[in-house]
């Protein structure tokens, strides 16, 4: 390829010149203000070089830094090519103006330094994991910044004003903010995702967002507080409650609370903003309480053609990796049969899945949920015989005061009983007295209202799950 050469002299660009080739500055290049000068192949800024820009440098194709103390000038530069562009070299490029105008994106295996104005107008800035920083330096600012205009990877802030760090993920831009610095200080953030070690918690954070999370490196200067904020329609928010969303802060080990008070919607966009501090590692959205990854409905057993199959329903599913179906014959010594991935639509879901074993007199099941981070809950335990052995429980529906329970078969004697509501939340525990071929009759608490139930009974070994439907008088 033919190259264009800037050797040792003082060269006034004038508006409107354009190196239609490779360009190989080795000596002094000034653009002056109000010229131009357009690259529409590669552009070498050499060690020996002396590049002052107070005009506007177009360059189109691939750009090589290697000029120390290399000027900002007051000038304008611009990557504005049609595929990747890519800043190498081992000395930092610097600006005042930056304009990137890159819808292919650009690519920084060195750091690009902006004093002035930056203006994202298209494509994707990602550095180098060596790392490389795209820097703004005190006074830089930045406009036009948005889900396909930003840095994937490392931004560097210089200075004692607040910043908003425009980073992400390349397909989703996740800002974090530093502010209510006490000193000049120079910080780096980058976004990732999934959060790390989300099980090493310290209290009273007991729970950590999975999803998503930012790294930021103190270079220097003195305390600062970092400010959060989550986006639900672009990255998924656990289900916790809002007052208990604090941020939290990542030592190298475990997750710890930087405090904060959340405002906003879990269930849509919201901000939180910590405590001072004065360490920086990783930081992500966190809670005191819980997550309740999924409502367990219902879930029930039955035998048909020789095969047992067990049914559940499930409402409100966020972050479950998958369901469990678990068997035992004795109803205490539990065993894998099968598993099912969670659908998480965060609606009314139904699950079914067919156990081929054989069954010998009695099997009981239950469903073990296990979330993305590994946490699992156990459901209530139901049981299932063959019909050839006479035993089940015929209950009344709908309910009004009173559940008559007729026992057949083996469900006789004294039962512990307890009536769940949907949510799985005992409103009613006591005993009952079975009696075969007989109806007996469970009182229904007045505070109970009207609406769909779970009764479970059990006797040692021996479990069972009816649902009623209560629609009371009183």
């Amino acid at each position: 390829m033919k190259q264009l050469l800037f050797g040792m002299l003082l060269l006034p660009v004038a508006n409107g010149v354009v190196a239609q080739n490779t360009l190989n500055n080795t000596g002094n290049l000034k653009i002056h203000s109000g010229a131009n000068l357009a690259v529409h192949g590669d552009f070498t800024n050499a060690s020996t070089a002396g590049l002052v820009n107070d005009g506007n440098l177009y360059v189109k194709r691939n750009l090589t830094s290697n000029q120390a103390a290399m000027s900002t000038g007051a000038g304008t530069l611009y990557l504005n090519g049609s595929a990747l562009q890519t800043l190498d070299g081992a000395q930092a490029f610097k600006t005042f103006n930056l304009v990137t105008g890159n819808s292919a994106g650009i690519l920084l295996n060195t750091d690009l330094t902006v004093s002035g104005a930056h203006n994202f107008t298209s494509g994707v800035i990602t550095t180098a994991a060596t790392p490389s920083y795209l820097v703004y330096e005190t006074n830089a600012s930045y406009t036009g910044n948005g889900d396909s205009r930003h840095v994937n990877g490392w931004v560097k802030k210089n200075g004692t004003a607040s910043f908003d760090f425009p980073v992400g993920n390349g397909a989703v831009q996740r800002t974090i903010n530093i502010n209510n610095l006490s000193a000049s200080s120079v910080f780096a953030a980058k976004y990732a995702m999934p959060t790390p070690n989300t099980t090493q918690r310290q209290a009273p954070i007991v729970s950590v967002d999975p999803n998503e999370y930012w790294e930021v490196n103190k270079v220097s200067g003195g305390t600062a507080q970092v400010t959060l904020n989550w986006d639900n329609s672009k990255v998924t928010v656990p289900t916790w409650i809002l007052s208990d969303v604090k941020v939290a802060a990542n030592n190298g080990s475990t997750w710890g609370s930087q405090g904060g008070t959340a405002s906003g919607s879990l269930a849509s966009t919201g901000t939180i903003t910590s405590n001072s501090i004065s360490s920086f590692n990783r930081f992500t959205l966190g809670s005191t309480s819980a997550i309740l990854p999924l409502t367990l409905v219902s879930i029930d057993a039955k035998r048909k053609n020789n095969l047992t199959e067990v049914t559940w329903k499930t409402a409100d599913e966020h972050n479950v990796s998958h369901f469990i179906v678990e068997r035992s014959e004795n109803g205490i010594d539990f065993y894998a049969i099968g598993k099912l991935t969670a659908r998480n639509s965060g609606r009314l879901e139904s699950y079914v899945l067919q156990d081929d074993k054989p069954l010998v007199n009695t099997a009981y099941y239950r469903i073990k949920s296990v979330d993305n981070d590994a946490s699992f809950t156990i459901s209530q335990i139901v049981r299932v015989a063959e019909a050839g052995n006479g035993s089940s429980l015929l209950v009344n529906n709908p309910v009004y005061d009173k559940i008559a329970l007729t026992a057949k078969g083996e469900l006789t004697g004294e039962f512990d009983y307890s009536i769940f509501d949907m949510n799985g939340k005992p409103v009613q525990r006591g005993k009952v007295n079975l009696k075969t071929n007989t109806p007996v009759m469970v009182p229904v608490s007045a505070s109970i209202p009207s609406g769909t139930y779970t009764i479970q009974l059990h006797k040692q070994s021996m479990f069972i799950s009816k649902k009623i439907i209560v629609a009371l008088t009183h």
